[in-house]
C-alpha cells in the first residue's frame, strides 16, 4: 500500500471455491496475491495477465505447485508460524524444481536458528529445530502461561534483556547458499490446507469406538488434490463397524470422513508405533478414481473425497482374510481384521 496499490480482502466463503478465486483475480486485476498451496493445486490453468507476484504460504509447497505457477511471474515461497506474525522467511523461486523448494532466508528484523536438542546450532546440512526471533514475535498464548513458557524460550544468543525465541517444532537444514529447507515436524503435528492438526487427537477419537483396536493417522500425498490425512484403522476381533459409526467419532476433531477399503495391505499395527512409516507402504486411490466420483461431506464448503469400490474386496492382515459384508458405499460395514484408510479434511 505504501507504493499506491489497493488492498483487497476476500471474504472467507469466497476462498473455498477455486473458481471464485479465479474470478476475483481477473475482475479486480489483482497484481499480487498470497494463496495457500492447497488452493493453488485446485485452481485451473487460466490466463491471469495482471498477476505479477504470487506468494505461496500456509503449508509446504510442492514441486508441482512451484513449477506450474512460477511461469511468467514472480513466485515467492514463504514460511512463518502465526506466533511470529505470519511471515519469517521467504525466497523467490524460478525454473524447474525436482524437489520441494526451500523456504528461504529470514526477512528483515527476524532471526531463524536451526538448533539441536541442547539449543546449539547445527552444522551445515544437518537437521535442526527451527527457532524464530525478532520484532514480530508474539507475547505468548492468552491465558496459557505453561504453553507460553514451553514455546517462547530465552534467547541464548542475545544480550538484550528479555529477548526470546519461538520454538516452532519444525525441522529444517541449511543449504550451502544460506536458504533453509523445511522438511517436517519433530512431533506429530501437521498442517493441511492451512490448519494445524494434531494427528494423535484424531487417532484417540477413533479409538473411542468400541470396535476399533488401533488407529494411525499420517499425512500423505493423494495425487489428486495435494496433501491429505489418511487414518489406518484395525477393528477388534469379532467386531464390526460402519462408515457412519466411525464418522461419529472422528468428526469430534475433524470434518466427516469418507472410507475406501484397501485391496491389499499387511502391516501389524499391534506391535509398535512405527506404523506411520509402515502405513506409507499401503496403497492410495489412483488417478483412475476420478473427481466426479467424489463424495461431499456434510460441510459442503470443505469436501472430503471418497473413492468408491466396485464389488467385495479382501484385505490380508495378520495372516487372516476377511471381506466387506455390504456393497453399499454409503454406509459399508467392515468385519474384524479389516484395515482401511479414513481420508479426512481438517475442521475449521
Amino acid at each position: 500500500m505504501l507504493s499506491g496499490a489497493t488492498l483487497f480482502l476476500a471474504r472467507r466463503d469466497e476462498l473455498y471455491s477455486a473458481a471464485n478465486v479465479m474470478q476475483i483475480l481477473r475482475e479486480l486485476s489483482i497484481t499480487a496475491v498470497t494463496l495457500p498451496p492447497a488452493l493453488l493445486a485446485t485452481m485451473p490453468d487460466d490466463e491471469l495477465p495482471t498477476l505479477d507476484t504470487l506468494v505461496s504460504a500456509g503449508e509446504m509447497c510442492s514441486t508441482n505447485i512451484v513449477n506450474r505457477w512460477s511461469q511468467g511471474r514472480h513466485f515467492i515461497n514463504a514460511y512463518g508460524p502465526t506466533e511470529t506474525t505470519v511471515c519469517a522467511t521467504l525466497v523467490e523461486c524460478a525454473g524447474n524444481y525436482s524437489a520441494p523448494p526451500p523456504v528461504g532466508r529470514p526477512i528483515d528484523n527476524t532471526q531463524v536458528y536451526l538448533l539441536d536438542a541442547n539449543q546449539n546450532p547445527v552444522p551445515l546440512g544437518a537437521s535442526g529445530e527451527m527457532y524464530v526471533g525478532g520484532v514480530g514475535l508474539a507475547r505468548g498464548y492468552l491465558l496459557r502461561p505453561d504453553l507460553t513458557a514451553e514455546k517462547f524460550v530465552p534467547h541464548p544468543f542475545s544480550s538484550e534483556p528479555g529477548a526470546r525465541l519461538y520454538r516452532t517444532g519444525d525441522l529444517g537444514r541449511y543449504f550451502p547458499d544460506g536458504n533453509v529447507e523445511f522438511f517436517g515436524r519433530r512431533d506429530h503435528q501437521v498442517k493441511i490446507r492451512g490448519y494445524r492438526i494434531e494427528l494423535g487427537e484424531i487417532e484417540n477419537a477413533l479409538k473411542l469406538s468400541p470396535a476399533v483396536e488401533n488407529a494411525v493417522v499420517i499425512e500423505r500425498e493423494d495425487r489428486l488434490d495435494g496433501q491429505s490425512l489418511v487414518a489406518y484403522v484395525v477393528l477388534k476381533p469379532e467386531q464390526s463397524a460402519t462408515t457412519g459409526e466411525l464418522r461419529g467419532f472422528s468428526k469430534r476433531v475433524c470434518l466427516n470422513t469418507c472410507y475406501r477399503p484397501l485391496s491389499s495391505c499387511s502391516p501389524n499395527f499391534r506391535s509398535r508405533r512405527a506404523e506411520r512409516l509402515i502405513g506409507r507402504d499401503c496403497p492410495l486411490p489412483s488417478k483412475d478414481d476420478s473427481v466426479e466420483n467424489a463424495t461431499l461431506c456434510r460441510h459442503a464448503r470443505q469436501p472430503s473425497r471418497c473413492w468408491p469400490t466396485s464389488g467385495p474386496k479382501s484385505c490380508k492382515l495378520r495372516g487372516s482374510e476377511s471381506t466387506r459384508t455390504s456393497s453399499s458405499s454409503a454406509d459399508t460395514r467392515y468385519s474384524s481384521g479389516r484395515l482401511f484408510p479414513v481420508c479426512s479434511t481438517p475442521s475449521t
